[in-house]
């Protein structure tokens, strides 16, 4: 490796570093708001799956989406009840 490719990495490495130092608690409360997000959609998108499974023997099913996925994840047993009466009321089969 040259001179100058070195002092360029050197540069490179040190910006990384600085970064890290002045934005690194960002960094944090972003990837801890990115990971709640994420496992809340995913026991939402479970719980839709489960509903589902016991919904296919009554012929009804709640679409999985990231959007029903979220609501039901954040709301979590009032969110899934308040689309079971969505769907039973309001959308009829």
């Amino acid at each position: 490796m040259s001179e100058s490719m070195m002092i360029w990495w050197g540069i490179i490495i040190l910006a990384g570093i600085l970064v890290f130092v002045f934005f690194g608690q960002t960094f944090l409360n972003i990837s801890k708001w990115l990971w709640y997000g994420i496992l809340h959609m995913a026991i939402g998108g479970i719980l839709i799956y489960i509903v589902n499974l016991i919904g296919s023997y009554l012929h009804f099913h709640i679409p999985i989406n990231p959007i029903t996925a979220i609501t039901i994840g954040v709301l979590g047993f009032p969110g899934l009840l308040a689309f079971l009466v969505v769907r039973f009321l309001i959308v009829p089969l």
